[in-house]
């Protein structure tokens, strides 16, 4: 009776260790990209299914990385990358810019909420702030490159009524761009986690039918 409760132990104490490491090496696959600029454009180029990627612009928040980049010569993307533990980062949800359109979109950490504005810059646009009427929020983070905005304001949670007003180069308010606003994009990472979730599951039962035989 003792040697059959050793045996049970020991067996548990097994699957409990596989399913640890399969734990593991689930996290590795799911953060897998290194942090340097050739790994994300390589990752970003089987992410996006597009050619000539090109980083633009990343900036650091907490363990998010938001970036501005393009593809297929002319397409302008953004994405937040996101670190784990290990070190490496994943793509947390990415979205496309339409052409000649100033494209709003927004993302949170454990910490704050964001929004996120990018588009062509028509030449005359010196800064973008935000408003409710009330406060007034300067862009956490502003870049201007290649022509291109690539704004980030810190917001309140759940606040769906601020205004965007921009600034020219002589600080006057000017007539506002058309603002196409749009959601995230993160299917490509769901896929990959029913996958990974999948082969969790899979071995976990593949474990208890070999523990239940003996």
């Amino acid at each position: 009776m003792q040697l059959l409760f050793l045996l049970s132990s020991s067996s548990s104490i097994i699957i409990v260790f596989i399913t640890l490491m399969l734990l593991t090496i689930l996290y590795y696959m799911e953060y897998s990209v290194p942090n340097n600029t050739k790994s994300i454009e390589n990752y970003l180029e089987k992410y996006v299914e597009g050619e000539n990627v090109k980083l633009l612009d990343m900036k650091k928040i907490d363990n998010y990385y938001p970036i501005l980049f393009k593809f297929n010569k002319n397409t302008l993307a953004e994405a937040t990358l996101e670190k784990g533990i290990n070190g490496r980062l994943k793509i947390a949800g990415t979205h496309y810019a339409e052409e000649d359109k100033i494209t709003s979109t927004g993302f949170g950490t454990n910490k704050a909420q964001y929004q996120v504005i990018l588009g062509k810059n028509p030449g005359n646009i010196k800064t973008v702030i935000l408003t409710d009427g009330i406060n007034v929020y300067p862009p956490k983070y502003k870049t201007t490159i290649d022509n291109y905005l690539f704004y980030i304001h810190e917001i309140p949670v759940n606040n769906n009524h601020l205004k965007s007003i921009f600034i020219d180069l002589n600080g006057n308010q000017i007539s506002k761009p058309e603002i196409s606003r749009t959601g995230r994009s993160s299917s490509i990472a769901n896929e990959e986690f029913i996958l990974h979730f999948f082969i969790l599951i899979s071995a976990m039962l593949i474990l208890l039918k070999v523990n239940l035989k003996r």
